[in-house]
């Protein structure tokens, strides 16, 4: 008689987010399976996940590119289900600054320490002052008065101009025509607890989840649209759209490039504590590709 392979369970974090709701839907479904393994699928911004790998509290997580290097010797980082602007990414907005030179005299508001879109900002304007706010309240601080500008990440990357904001920067199109290279904002990190075998199970179960939802984009994106806080209709959709394509698939090596230069110039300006090696896990026997050409989806993001 079979004796029945016994289940473990692995605590799973991404973010309310429909980009990230849309790549993890082919494992949320149960399309998709790691054998033997069953997750518990926790909600968290990338700076409430960035904090909890920080701690170890979970096994799999969607985080922030930037923050991969305070935790790089616990967490690996797979090669698919990553979050890549080419030529666009978290942006500053404000109420009050007419011009980018403003914002060096100004008080910004950061949505966490170890977002990507913090590190770029401190990297593109070190004499600004900054204070951390939820990035759910970054928006709302520049309406109130109580910062000058703020950096958005999330759907208020799409929200701000709803909520009588103005777009001064483009960090995400900065970087791009400062480096040439695209900016990954965020990745799955997979704590190394887990051994080689089974993180590598867990990077093809990704990777075939993304490929699924692309399989089905209209189921997947009914459920990503479940994570949606867009101000207006369709908002949700261009989001997924942005950061769920190629990239998101399997990064290449423009990304790969793109991470080692983003925490070679952090590393030199102090902002994280050690420069790890970049050598994602991909599923099976994958390797980065050269730089994509084109997208998955009939869509372009307004610079």
């Amino acid at each position: 008689m079979a004796v029945a392979e016994e289940t473990r369970i692995l605590t799973l974090s991404h973010s309310p987010d429909p980009d990230d709701a849309f790549t993890w839907w082919g494992l949320v479904s149960g399309r998709v399976r790691v054998p033997g393994v069953r997750f518990e699928v926790t909600p968290r911004t990338m700076e409430q996940a960035n904090r909890a790998c920080l701690a170890e509290r979970v096994d799999v997580a969607a985080i922030s590119s930037a923050a991969w290097p305070h935790f790089s010797r616990k967490y690996a980082i797979l090669g698919s289900g990553a979050s890549v602007g080419r030529g666009y990414g978290p942006a500053v907005a404000s109420r009050v600054c007419s011009s980018v030179a403003e914002l060096d005299r100004a008080t910004v508001a950061l949505p966490g320490s170890m977002t990507t879109g913090a590190l770029l900002f401190r990297l593109f304007h070190p004499l600004a002052a900054t204070i951390e706010k939820p990035c759910s309240a970054v928006a709302e601080a520049i309406v109130n008065g109580d910062v000058e500008g703020g950096v958005l990440i999330h759907e208020e990357l799409m929200n701000y101009a709803h909520k009588g904001l103005r777009r001064l920067e483009c960090l995400g199109r900065r970087w791009l025509d400062e480096t040439g290279l695209p900016i990954p904002v965020g990745l799955i990190a997979v704590h190394r607890r887990l051994g080689e075998e089974l993180i590598a199970r867990i990077a093809a179960a990704v990777a075939e989840s993304v490929e699924c939802g692309f399989r089905h984009r209209d189921k997947a994106l009914t459920y990503a649209m479940n994570f949606s806080t867009q101000a207006v209709d369709g908002i949700g959709v261009d989001f997924v759209r942005m950061f769920t394509n190629e990239d998101t698939l399997a990064l290449p090596e423009d990304c790969l490039a793109a991470l080692r230069l983003l925490y070679a110039k952090a590393y030199v300006a102090d902002l994280i504590p050690e420069l790890p090696p970049v050598n994602p896990v991909y599923p099976g026997k994958r390797e980065p590709k050269p730089s994509r050409v084109g997208l998955d989806w009939d869509y372009q993001y307004a610079i």
